[in-house]
Protein backbone atom coordinates (compact mmCIF):
# COMPACT_ATOMS: atom_id res chain seq x y z
CA UNK A 1 0.00 0.00 0.00
CA UNK A 2 2.68 2.66 1.15
CA UNK A 3 4.58 1.23 -2.28
CA UNK A 4 1.41 1.99 -4.70
CA UNK A 5 0.85 5.51 -3.16
CA UNK A 6 4.47 6.56 -3.31
CA UNK A 7 4.43 5.73 -7.15
CA UNK A 8 1.03 7.43 -7.63
CA UNK A 9 2.40 10.28 -5.49
CA UNK A 10 -0.24 11.05 -3.28
CA UNK A 11 0.08 13.12 0.13
CA UNK A 12 -3.31 11.07 1.58
CA UNK A 13 -4.74 7.80 0.42
CA UNK A 14 -7.06 5.61 1.83
CA UNK A 15 -7.92 1.75 0.99
CA UNK A 16 -11.31 0.73 0.21
CA UNK A 17 -12.50 -2.31 -1.16
CA UNK A 18 -9.94 -4.75 -2.68
CA UNK A 19 -11.28 -8.29 -4.55
CA UNK A 20 -9.31 -10.59 -6.40
CA UNK A 21 -10.69 -12.09 -9.86
CA UNK A 22 -12.44 -15.35 -9.77
CA UNK A 23 -9.12 -16.23 -12.40
CA UNK A 24 -6.90 -14.63 -10.25
CA UNK A 25 -5.16 -12.49 -12.72
CA UNK A 26 -6.21 -9.06 -11.27
CA UNK A 27 -6.70 -7.44 -7.93
CA UNK A 28 -9.27 -4.63 -7.81
CA UNK A 29 -8.79 -1.97 -5.17
CA UNK A 30 -10.45 1.19 -4.45
CA UNK A 31 -8.52 4.04 -3.24
CA UNK A 32 -9.53 7.64 -2.12
CA UNK A 33 -6.98 9.81 -4.18
CA UNK A 34 -8.67 12.74 -3.74
CA UNK A 35 -7.23 14.05 -0.25
CA UNK A 36 -9.91 12.93 1.86
CA UNK A 37 -13.00 13.78 0.47
CA UNK A 38 -13.80 10.00 0.47
CA UNK A 39 -14.01 9.97 -3.79
CA UNK A 40 -12.67 6.90 -4.50
CA UNK A 41 -10.41 5.56 -7.85
CA UNK A 42 -10.37 1.63 -8.64
CA UNK A 43 -7.13 0.35 -9.47
CA UNK A 44 -6.91 -3.14 -11.61
CA UNK A 45 -3.06 -4.67 -10.67
CA UNK A 46 -1.74 -7.72 -12.45
CA UNK A 47 -0.65 -9.95 -10.10
CA UNK A 48 0.47 -13.29 -12.52
CA UNK A 49 4.32 -12.09 -12.01
CA UNK A 50 4.64 -11.18 -8.54
CA UNK A 51 7.90 -12.61 -7.39
CA UNK A 52 6.27 -15.03 -4.90
CA UNK A 53 9.57 -17.39 -5.37
CA UNK A 54 11.60 -15.47 -3.54
CA UNK A 55 9.56 -16.31 0.22
CA UNK A 56 7.20 -19.25 -0.48
CA UNK A 57 7.71 -21.87 0.99
CA UNK A 58 10.07 -20.12 3.94
CA UNK A 59 10.44 -20.31 7.41
CA UNK A 60 9.03 -16.57 8.63
CA UNK A 61 12.29 -15.50 10.51
CA UNK A 62 13.40 -15.75 6.65
CA UNK A 63 10.17 -13.59 5.00
CA UNK A 64 11.05 -10.99 7.57
CA UNK A 65 14.44 -10.93 7.01
CA UNK A 66 13.52 -10.51 3.21
CA UNK A 67 11.44 -8.25 3.31
CA UNK A 68 13.42 -5.69 5.25
CA UNK A 69 16.19 -6.65 2.83
CA UNK A 70 13.48 -5.29 -0.13
CA UNK A 71 12.31 -2.32 2.22
CA UNK A 72 15.97 -0.86 2.83
CA UNK A 73 16.82 -0.95 -0.87
CA UNK A 74 13.17 0.37 -1.92
CA UNK A 75 12.58 -2.46 -4.61
CA UNK A 76 9.21 -4.17 -4.63
CA UNK A 77 8.10 -7.90 -4.67
CA UNK A 78 6.43 -7.01 -8.19
CA UNK A 79 9.82 -6.80 -9.81
CA UNK A 80 10.30 -9.60 -11.44
CA UNK A 81 13.98 -11.57 -11.74
CA UNK A 82 13.74 -11.88 -15.32
CA UNK A 83 15.24 -9.08 -17.44
CA UNK A 84 12.64 -6.39 -19.12
CA UNK A 85 11.38 -7.84 -22.12
CA UNK A 86 11.42 -5.68 -25.28
CA UNK A 87 8.17 -4.11 -26.34
CA UNK A 88 6.52 -5.69 -23.17
CA UNK A 89 2.69 -4.72 -22.84
CA UNK A 90 0.14 -6.71 -20.94
CA UNK A 91 -1.96 -8.93 -23.13
CA UNK A 92 -5.29 -6.82 -20.88
CA UNK A 93 -3.60 -2.83 -21.70
CA UNK A 94 -5.90 -1.52 -24.60
CA UNK A 95 -4.56 -0.57 -27.48
CA UNK A 96 -3.36 2.76 -27.59
CA UNK A 97 -2.59 3.04 -24.09
CA UNK A 98 0.93 2.57 -22.06
CA UNK A 99 1.50 -0.82 -20.25
CA UNK A 100 1.07 -0.14 -16.32
CA UNK A 101 4.93 -0.84 -16.18
CA UNK A 102 5.37 2.82 -18.65
CA UNK A 103 2.97 4.55 -17.02
CA UNK A 104 4.74 3.89 -13.49
CA UNK A 105 8.16 4.88 -14.93
CA UNK A 106 6.50 8.57 -15.81
CA UNK A 107 5.51 9.07 -12.04
CA UNK A 108 7.58 6.47 -9.43
CA UNK A 109 11.04 7.73 -8.56
CA UNK A 110 13.94 6.21 -10.70
CA UNK A 111 15.14 3.30 -9.36
CA UNK A 112 18.48 2.16 -10.77
CA UNK A 113 17.74 -1.94 -10.36
CA UNK A 114 20.94 -4.00 -11.91
CA UNK A 115 20.77 -7.47 -12.10
CA UNK A 116 23.99 -7.95 -9.68
CA UNK A 117 22.04 -9.49 -6.50
CA UNK A 118 23.23 -9.49 -2.80
CA UNK A 119 23.83 -12.97 -0.98
CA UNK A 120 20.86 -12.54 1.06
CA UNK A 121 18.78 -12.28 -2.29
CA UNK A 122 20.82 -14.94 -3.61
CA UNK A 123 19.78 -17.05 -1.06
CA UNK A 124 16.61 -16.42 -0.92
CA UNK A 125 15.60 -17.49 -4.52
CA UNK A 126 14.53 -20.96 -5.53
CA UNK A 127 16.93 -23.46 -6.07
CA UNK A 128 16.06 -23.87 -9.62
CA UNK A 129 17.02 -20.07 -10.64
CA UNK A 130 20.38 -19.44 -12.12
CA UNK A 131 21.34 -15.67 -12.32
CA UNK A 132 22.65 -14.65 -15.51
CA UNK A 133 26.42 -13.00 -15.90
CA UNK A 134 24.99 -10.38 -17.90
CA UNK A 135 23.90 -7.04 -16.45
CA UNK A 136 20.78 -6.43 -18.28
CA UNK A 137 18.54 -4.00 -16.85
CA UNK A 138 15.84 -5.62 -14.34
CA UNK A 139 12.47 -4.69 -14.26
CA UNK A 140 11.84 -1.09 -12.19
CA UNK A 141 9.99 -1.84 -9.16
CA UNK A 142 6.48 -0.66 -9.44
CA UNK A 143 2.46 -2.21 -9.16
CA UNK A 144 1.90 -3.09 -12.73
CA UNK A 145 -1.53 -1.41 -12.95
CA UNK A 146 -3.44 -2.93 -15.90
CA UNK A 147 -6.06 -0.01 -15.65
CA UNK A 148 -7.20 2.97 -13.92
CA UNK A 149 -11.51 3.35 -13.48
CA UNK A 150 -12.12 6.69 -13.07
CA UNK A 151 -15.49 7.39 -15.70
CA UNK A 152 -17.14 8.24 -12.32
CA UNK A 153 -15.94 8.98 -8.56
CA UNK A 154 -16.50 5.80 -7.20
CA UNK A 155 -17.32 4.96 -3.70
CA UNK A 156 -15.21 2.42 -1.79
CA UNK A 157 -16.66 -1.16 -2.78
CA UNK A 158 -16.52 -3.00 -5.77
CA UNK A 159 -17.00 -6.40 -6.99
CA UNK A 160 -15.93 -9.14 -9.70
CA UNK A 161 -18.60 -10.55 -11.58
CA UNK A 162 -16.52 -12.49 -14.07
CA UNK A 163 -12.82 -12.51 -14.46
CA UNK A 164 -13.14 -9.80 -17.17
CA UNK A 165 -16.14 -7.97 -15.65
CA UNK A 166 -16.87 -5.64 -12.36
CA UNK A 167 -19.31 -3.88 -10.43
CA UNK A 168 -18.85 -1.09 -8.57
CA UNK A 169 -20.66 1.82 -7.49
CA UNK A 170 -20.32 5.65 -8.90
CA UNK A 171 -21.36 8.56 -7.56
CA UNK A 172 -23.04 12.15 -8.91
CA UNK A 173 -22.31 15.60 -8.47
CA UNK A 174 -25.15 14.95 -5.51
CA UNK A 175 -22.66 12.11 -4.45
CA UNK A 176 -25.80 9.82 -4.62
CA UNK A 177 -24.16 6.40 -5.68
CA UNK A 178 -25.19 4.24 -9.24
CA UNK A 179 -24.60 0.74 -9.76
CA UNK A 180 -21.86 0.64 -12.52
CA UNK A 181 -21.07 -1.89 -14.50
CA UNK A 182 -17.33 -2.40 -16.15
CA UNK A 183 -16.14 -4.23 -19.26
CA UNK A 184 -12.09 -5.22 -19.45
CA UNK A 185 -12.51 -6.34 -23.22
CA UNK A 186 -13.20 -2.43 -23.83
CA UNK A 187 -10.97 0.11 -23.76
CA UNK A 188 -10.84 2.49 -20.38
CA UNK A 189 -12.52 4.87 -22.18
CA UNK A 190 -14.88 3.66 -24.58
CA UNK A 191 -18.45 4.64 -23.87
CA UNK A 192 -19.49 1.13 -23.30
CA UNK A 193 -16.95 0.38 -21.09
CA UNK A 194 -18.79 2.08 -17.84
CA UNK A 195 -22.59 1.58 -17.81
CA UNK A 196 -25.17 2.40 -15.36
CA UNK A 197 -27.10 -0.77 -14.19
CA UNK A 198 -29.24 0.79 -11.52
CA UNK A 199 -29.97 4.38 -10.82
CA UNK A 200 -31.94 4.72 -8.13
CA UNK A 201 -34.37 7.55 -8.47
CA UNK A 202 -36.13 8.26 -4.94
CA UNK A 203 -33.58 10.87 -3.30
CA UNK A 204 -34.18 9.06 0.12
CA UNK A 205 -32.85 6.00 -0.66
CA UNK A 206 -29.04 5.19 -1.89
CA UNK A 207 -27.51 2.12 -3.12
CA UNK A 208 -25.04 -0.18 -1.47
CA UNK A 209 -23.60 -3.28 -0.03
CA UNK A 210 -22.20 -5.37 -3.49
CA UNK A 211 -22.00 -9.32 -2.39
CA UNK A 212 -22.69 -12.68 -3.21
CA UNK A 213 -24.40 -15.00 -1.15
CA UNK A 214 -22.58 -17.73 0.56
CA UNK A 215 -23.25 -20.50 -1.64
CA UNK A 216 -22.56 -17.75 -5.21
CA UNK A 217 -25.19 -18.40 -6.78
CA UNK A 218 -26.30 -15.05 -6.37
CA UNK A 219 -24.30 -11.47 -6.68
CA UNK A 220 -26.58 -9.18 -4.44
CA UNK A 221 -26.63 -5.39 -3.72
CA UNK A 222 -29.02 -3.30 -1.45
CA UNK A 223 -31.18 -0.39 -1.38
CA UNK A 224 -31.76 1.54 1.66
CA UNK A 225 -33.08 4.65 3.29
CA UNK A 226 -32.94 5.62 7.17
CA UNK A 227 -35.77 3.28 7.57
CA UNK A 228 -36.31 1.11 5.16
CA UNK A 229 -34.07 -1.56 2.48
CA UNK A 230 -34.41 -3.56 -0.55
CA UNK A 231 -31.96 -6.10 -1.77
CA UNK A 232 -31.90 -6.66 -5.52
CA UNK A 233 -30.81 -10.30 -6.96
CA UNK A 234 -28.71 -11.05 -9.45
CA UNK A 235 -28.58 -14.97 -10.64
CA UNK A 236 -25.07 -16.37 -11.55
CA UNK A 237 -24.69 -18.20 -14.88
CA UNK A 238 -26.41 -21.95 -14.67
CA UNK A 239 -23.76 -24.60 -12.75
CA UNK A 240 -20.81 -21.54 -12.15
CA UNK A 241 -20.23 -19.84 -8.82
CA UNK A 242 -19.69 -16.29 -8.46
CA UNK A 243 -20.09 -15.33 -12.46
CA UNK A 244 -22.43 -13.60 -14.19
CA UNK A 245 -22.25 -13.16 -18.41
CA UNK A 246 -24.22 -10.66 -18.90
CA UNK A 247 -24.61 -7.08 -18.33
CA UNK A 248 -27.01 -7.15 -14.84
CA UNK A 249 -29.56 -3.56 -16.16
CA UNK A 250 -32.45 -3.65 -13.75
CA UNK A 251 -35.56 -2.52 -15.78
CA UNK A 252 -37.26 1.18 -15.38
CA UNK A 253 -39.82 3.07 -16.79
CA UNK A 254 -37.72 4.02 -19.42
CA UNK A 255 -36.76 0.79 -20.32
CA UNK A 256 -39.38 -1.48 -19.91
CA UNK A 257 -39.87 -2.59 -23.37
CA UNK A 258 -35.95 -3.47 -23.94
CA UNK A 259 -35.32 0.36 -25.10
CA UNK A 260 -31.53 1.13 -24.90
CA UNK A 261 -30.69 -1.64 -23.00
CA UNK A 262 -28.03 -4.46 -24.78
CA UNK A 263 -28.48 -7.70 -26.18
CA UNK A 264 -26.22 -9.27 -23.25
CA UNK A 265 -27.90 -8.15 -20.63
CA UNK A 266 -29.12 -10.48 -18.04
CA UNK A 267 -32.04 -10.72 -14.93
CA UNK A 268 -32.15 -7.97 -12.13
CA UNK A 269 -34.91 -8.99 -9.68
CA UNK A 270 -35.67 -7.44 -6.17
CA UNK A 271 -36.25 -9.65 -3.51
CA UNK A 272 -38.82 -7.75 -1.54
CA UNK A 273 -40.65 -4.07 -2.43
CA UNK A 274 -39.50 -1.50 -0.47
CA UNK A 275 -43.42 -0.23 -0.51
CA UNK A 276 -43.45 -3.19 2.37
CA UNK A 277 -41.93 -1.06 4.98
CA UNK A 278 -39.23 -3.40 5.79
CA UNK A 279 -35.58 -3.29 6.78
CA UNK A 280 -34.13 -6.58 6.13
CA UNK A 281 -31.01 -8.86 4.95
CA UNK A 282 -30.74 -11.97 2.70
CA UNK A 283 -28.49 -14.70 1.84
CA UNK A 284 -28.67 -17.93 -0.20
CA UNK A 285 -28.85 -21.24 1.06
CA UNK A 286 -28.04 -24.21 -1.16
CA UNK A 287 -28.82 -27.12 1.20
CA UNK A 288 -30.79 -25.66 4.22
CA UNK A 289 -33.74 -28.36 5.14
CA UNK A 290 -32.11 -30.85 2.95
CA UNK A 291 -29.66 -31.86 -0.32
CA UNK A 292 -31.28 -29.36 -3.30
CA UNK A 293 -33.85 -28.05 -0.55
CA UNK A 294 -32.85 -24.53 -1.76
CA UNK A 295 -34.14 -21.28 0.70
CA UNK A 296 -33.85 -17.78 1.79
CA UNK A 297 -32.64 -16.81 4.87
CA UNK A 298 -34.26 -13.43 5.84
CA UNK A 299 -33.02 -11.31 9.06
CA UNK A 300 -35.77 -8.64 9.21
CA UNK A 301 -34.89 -5.88 11.98
CA UNK A 302 -37.99 -3.60 10.96
CA UNK A 303 -41.06 -5.22 9.62
CA UNK A 304 -44.27 -3.47 9.06
CA UNK A 305 -47.61 -4.27 10.63
CA UNK A 306 -49.55 -7.07 9.43
CA UNK A 307 -46.56 -9.16 8.57
CA UNK A 308 -46.14 -10.86 11.87
CA UNK A 309 -43.90 -10.79 14.01
CA UNK A 310 -40.13 -12.54 13.49
CA UNK A 311 -36.78 -12.19 13.23
CA UNK A 312 -35.29 -14.43 10.98
CA UNK A 313 -37.71 -16.33 8.24
CA UNK A 314 -36.79 -18.58 5.16
CA UNK A 315 -38.27 -18.55 1.52
CA UNK A 316 -37.76 -21.62 -0.21
CA UNK A 317 -36.72 -21.79 -3.95
CA UNK A 318 -39.97 -23.16 -5.65
CA UNK A 319 -42.05 -20.71 -3.56
CA UNK A 320 -40.79 -17.44 -5.11
CA UNK A 321 -43.22 -15.59 -7.07
CA UNK A 322 -40.93 -14.84 -10.19
CA UNK A 323 -38.40 -17.11 -11.92
CA UNK A 324 -35.06 -15.92 -12.04
CA UNK A 325 -34.64 -17.19 -15.21
CA UNK A 326 -36.92 -14.88 -16.57
CA UNK A 327 -35.73 -12.12 -19.23
CA UNK A 328 -35.15 -8.17 -18.25
CA UNK A 329 -38.46 -6.53 -17.77
CA UNK A 330 -40.56 -9.99 -18.33
CA UNK A 331 -42.76 -11.16 -15.48
CA UNK A 332 -42.83 -10.00 -12.16
CA UNK A 333 -39.86 -8.46 -10.99
CA UNK A 334 -40.28 -9.32 -6.90
CA UNK A 335 -39.14 -12.47 -5.74
CA UNK A 336 -41.18 -12.95 -3.05
CA UNK A 337 -43.99 -12.34 -0.43
CA UNK A 338 -42.93 -11.07 2.92
CA UNK A 339 -47.13 -12.14 3.55
CA UNK A 340 -45.86 -15.75 2.71
CA UNK A 341 -42.46 -16.03 4.52
CA UNK A 342 -42.27 -18.65 7.09
CA UNK A 343 -40.33 -17.95 10.29
CA UNK A 344 -37.62 -20.22 11.03
CA UNK A 345 -36.95 -19.43 14.45
CA UNK A 346 -39.99 -18.04 17.23
CA UNK A 347 -40.51 -14.83 17.90
CA UNK A 348 -38.23 -13.63 21.17
CA UNK A 349 -38.82 -10.00 22.60
CA UNK A 350 -35.64 -10.53 24.93
CA UNK A 351 -33.77 -11.68 21.93
CA UNK A 352 -33.05 -9.34 18.94
CA UNK A 353 -30.94 -11.10 16.11
CA UNK A 354 -28.67 -8.55 14.23
CA UNK A 355 -27.29 -10.53 11.04
CA UNK A 356 -26.92 -13.97 10.48
CA UNK A 357 -24.10 -15.79 8.55
CA UNK A 358 -24.64 -18.82 6.73
CA UNK A 359 -21.99 -21.78 6.28
CA UNK A 360 -22.76 -24.89 4.72
CA UNK A 361 -22.64 -26.50 7.98
CA UNK A 362 -23.78 -23.62 10.63
CA UNK A 363 -26.06 -20.51 10.92
CA UNK A 364 -24.27 -18.05 13.12
CA UNK A 365 -26.45 -16.05 14.66
CA UNK A 366 -25.43 -12.54 15.61
CA UNK A 367 -27.44 -11.34 18.46
CA UNK A 368 -28.10 -9.55 21.34
CA UNK A 369 -29.22 -9.82 24.87
CA UNK A 370 -29.47 -8.37 28.50
CA UNK A 371 -27.96 -5.61 27.12
CA UNK A 372 -24.77 -7.48 25.42
CA UNK A 373 -23.82 -9.50 22.28
CA UNK A 374 -23.32 -12.95 21.56
CA UNK A 375 -23.01 -15.82 19.02
CA UNK A 376 -25.73 -18.20 18.75
CA UNK A 377 -24.88 -21.52 16.58
CA UNK A 378 -27.15 -24.08 15.20
CA UNK A 379 -26.24 -26.81 13.10
CA UNK A 380 -27.96 -27.04 9.72
CA UNK A 381 -28.39 -30.60 10.17
CA UNK A 382 -30.78 -29.40 13.33
CA UNK A 383 -32.81 -28.10 10.32
CA UNK A 384 -32.34 -31.09 8.11
CA UNK A 385 -34.23 -33.33 11.18
CA UNK A 386 -37.39 -30.97 11.71
CA UNK A 387 -37.77 -30.83 7.98
CA UNK A 388 -37.58 -34.70 7.99
CA UNK A 389 -40.14 -34.95 10.65
CA UNK A 390 -42.85 -32.68 9.35
CA UNK A 391 -42.31 -34.08 5.66
CA UNK A 392 -41.11 -31.23 4.10
CA UNK A 393 -44.02 -28.93 4.86
CA UNK A 394 -45.01 -26.37 7.83
CA UNK A 395 -42.04 -27.47 9.99
CA UNK A 396 -42.52 -25.76 13.49
CA UNK A 397 -40.60 -22.16 14.18
CA UNK A 398 -37.32 -23.31 16.61
CA UNK A 399 -36.76 -21.59 19.30
CA UNK A 400 -33.46 -19.05 19.95
CA UNK A 401 -33.05 -19.93 23.73
CA UNK A 402 -33.74 -23.34 23.38
CA UNK A 403 -32.30 -24.98 19.80
CA UNK A 404 -29.03 -22.99 19.66
CA UNK A 405 -26.27 -23.08 21.46
CA UNK A 406 -24.61 -19.30 23.11
CA UNK A 407 -20.83 -19.71 22.37
CA UNK A 408 -20.07 -17.28 24.80
CA UNK A 409 -20.94 -20.47 27.14
CA UNK A 410 -18.41 -22.42 25.28
CA UNK A 411 -15.88 -20.07 25.40
CA UNK A 412 -16.23 -20.16 29.50
CA UNK A 413 -16.73 -24.46 29.52
CA UNK A 414 -14.16 -25.50 31.76
CA UNK A 415 -11.33 -27.64 29.99
CA UNK A 416 -10.08 -30.84 31.63
CA UNK A 417 -7.48 -31.59 28.63
CA UNK A 418 -5.54 -29.06 26.26
CA UNK A 419 -6.44 -31.64 23.76
CA UNK A 420 -9.97 -31.41 24.13
CA UNK A 421 -11.29 -28.72 21.45
CA UNK A 422 -14.20 -31.17 20.10
CA UNK A 423 -17.76 -30.69 21.12
CA UNK A 424 -20.92 -32.49 20.56
CA UNK A 425 -23.86 -30.03 19.88
CA UNK A 426 -26.14 -32.44 21.78
CA UNK A 427 -23.95 -32.05 24.52
CA UNK A 428 -23.61 -28.81 24.76
CA UNK A 429 -27.31 -27.78 24.05
CA UNK A 430 -28.06 -30.51 27.19
CA UNK A 431 -25.26 -28.16 29.51
CA UNK A 432 -26.71 -25.19 28.59
CA UNK A 433 -30.29 -25.70 29.66
CA UNK A 434 -29.22 -27.16 32.23
CA UNK A 435 -27.63 -24.09 33.06
CA UNK A 436 -30.41 -22.23 32.66
CA UNK A 437 -32.34 -24.80 34.66
CA UNK A 438 -30.27 -24.38 37.88
CA UNK A 439 -30.28 -20.99 37.63
CA UNK A 440 -34.06 -20.49 37.14
CA UNK A 441 -33.76 -22.83 40.35
CA UNK A 442 -31.91 -20.32 42.26
CA UNK A 443 -33.50 -17.37 41.24
CA UNK A 444 -36.72 -19.20 42.83
CA UNK A 445 -34.85 -19.80 46.21
CA UNK A 446 -33.80 -16.44 46.47
CA UNK A 447 -37.34 -15.27 46.02
CA UNK A 448 -38.94 -17.57 48.38
CA UNK A 449 -35.77 -16.87 50.94
CA UNK A 450 -37.17 -13.02 50.67
CA UNK A 451 -40.26 -13.45 51.12
CA UNK A 452 -39.85 -15.90 54.34
CA UNK A 453 -37.57 -12.50 55.91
Amino acid sequence: MKLLVKELQLGYAELGDMELSSDEQHLALALDCSNGREVFTIFLLEITDVNHARWLDRQLKVHRAWAEAMVRSEQSIYTSPVPVLSAHRSPTTPTGRSSGTNTMKKTCKKHAVTQSLSSLSLALLPKTFTPTKSSTKMAEPAHKIARRIDAFDALDEVLWISPTSLLYLGTDEKMRAHLIYHDLNSPVHAEQTDIICYEELDEAFCVSSLFFSVDGRFAMFTVCSNSYSEVHVIPCDAGVEKCVSGVPVFPTTANDKGEGLQNNTCAVHCFADRNFCMDYDIDHHRSLFGEGVDAWVVTATKSSKGLGKFRVAYVLDEDEKACCKDAVGGGNRTLSDPSCWQPLFAYDTCIEVEDIECMRDYLLLSVGRAASSTVLLLPVRVLWDRWRDCHGRNMPSLFLQDDTVDLRQVASRPFHSSDEVRFSFAQLLQEQRLKKDNNSNEEKEKKDMSLMS
